[in-house]
């Protein structure tokens, strides 16, 4: 009986507070091995009383469990331990910055939140560091999350951040950009804009198309070319969800630093224009 018991506890607590062991991946970019490792916790103490008290308003739902995946990212190896080392840093700061203290404890972090939400209401919570793409020597490291708490939708928030695998540097929209040519490429993203939305879409004020702002957090690059991403209600309403305006590197390039020009193949015209000019190779320094 006492054995009987026992077993049925167990059944109850891991149905109740389910932690399931994490999932990992690898991907290799550049000689560094990033590890995702994807945490999960639910939470079921309360789920069943407030059913019973409000199911007239949950048809859809069978349980109100709180649940948690956070997905965790780290260099595990590369050739150069000191940039691993310095990636992770920025790892850890951004986690910490848009996360949790707790990040610390991925295990800690998922059964904090589906906890404190299971005692008055509950939560469907994904989020985490990830591995969202690459350019040359550059990676593209994503924190993002979704959560739902009841209402019409749910709330999300992206946070982009681009690094050198050469040297562990943060790549920042003055690196690609040239600040000379920022309020340019402004315009054109608010003509972009205009001609997705409409003007009447905006939620900021905009006296001038090269006041348009660049996105508070989301800004990549890819072979295909540099995105600027906007968050939600960062320029608009959350039925145009999230904003999203690619650049061609053909269509940029004139607006790139002479720097990050060298990691980008010269269109045509521009590269025509670059050989009617006489000029002299530079000495090596």
């Amino acid at each position: 009986m006492k054995k009987s018991l026992f077993v049925w506890s167990m059944l109850i607590n891991t149905y109740l507070f389910a932690q399931v062991e994490p999932t990992t991946s690898k991907i290799i970019f550049n000689g560094y091995t990033f590890e995702q490792r994807k945490y999960s916790e639910r939470n079921c103490v309360f789920a069943k009383i407030r059913k019973d008290t409000m199911k007239e308003f949950l048809n859809s739902y069978d349980t109100l469990c709180s649940h948690v995946e956070f997905t965790d990212l780290t260099v595990v190896n590369g050739p150069n331990s000191s940039v691993a080392d310095i990636i992770n840093d920025n790892l850890k700061t951004m986690a910490l910055k848009y996360g949790d203290e707790n990040y610390n404890s991925p295990q800690l972090f998922c059964s904090s939140i589906a906890d404190s939400y299971a005692k008055d209401g509950f939560i469907e919570w994904e989020g985490g560091i990830y591995f969202r793409d690459s350019f040359k020597t550059f990676c593209n490291l994503e924190y993002a999350y979704s959560e739902y708490t009841g209402g019409a939708h749910s709330h999300y928030f992206v946070k982009d951040v681009i690094f050198n695998t050469m040297n562990g540097a943060e790549i920042t929209i003055n690196d690609v950009i040239d600040i000379a040519n920022q309020k340019a490429v402004k315009k054109i993203l608010y003509n972009k804009f205009v001609k997705t939305f409409g003007k009447d879409a905006l939620l900021i004020d905009v006296n001038k198309p090269e006041e348009f702002p660049f996105p508070e957090s989301c800004f990549t690059i890819n072979s295909n070319g540099i995105y600027f991403s906007y968050n939600q209600y960062e320029i608009a309403d959350y039925c145009h969800g999230a904003p999203e305006f690619n650049f061609s590197f053909r269509e940029i390039y004139p607006y790139l630093t002479p720097w990050f020009k060298q990691f980008v193949a010269a269109p045509p015209k521009a590269l025509a224009k670059k050989t009617k000019q006489k000029v002299n190779s530079p000495k090596r320094r």
